[in-house]
């Protein structure tokens, strides 16, 4: 008890720690004494038999052939049923997904064709400056 009191911290003035390990020890003695002196029950032992012969099913309450056919049936269309539900919904993602694909391609073509516009702007006025371009209401008409 010693031991164990100085690996927990406590000093040799505080009795609770020792009172509560005594008395778990006590405790634990006189559950160790009374489970070993449990006498044997025959007689239980046979009713437990008799209520475990009882809950097994008859012949007249077991499933018939019918009803286990039926049974196989209903639950292999609900796994199939199941399984198509959930390929559908995930041909329905990939196709919303594919919108997504093309709505991000566009929008990069429509910079593409900003960014070229701009471009092209920018040239004219430069060509312009070096080169004055008469507007087509200047030019002589045949």
């Amino acid at each position: 008890m010693q031991s164990l009191n100085c690996l927990l911290g406590v000093s040799k003035g505080v009795p609770s720690l020792t009172v509560f390990f005594q008395s778990l020890q006590d405790y634990t003695q006189k559950l160790h004494i009374a489970v070993q002196k449990k006498p044997f029950n025959a007689k239980q032992n046979k009713k437990d038999k008799k209520q475990t012969i009882a809950n097994t099913p008859t012949e007249k309450e077991r499933m018939s052939r019918a009803s286990k056919v039926t049974l196989g049936l209903v639950s292999a269309v609900t796994g199939l049923i199941v399984v198509a539900v959930h390929n559908t919904q995930v041909t329905e993602r990939e196709a919303m997904h594919q919108g997504v694909v093309r709505d991000e391609e566009r929008q990069r073509i429509k910079r593409e064709r900003a960014l070229d516009f701009e471009m092209s702007a920018k040239l004219r006025e430069e060509y312009e400056k070096m080169q004055p371009v008469s507007n087509s209401e200047d030019k002589p008409k045949r």
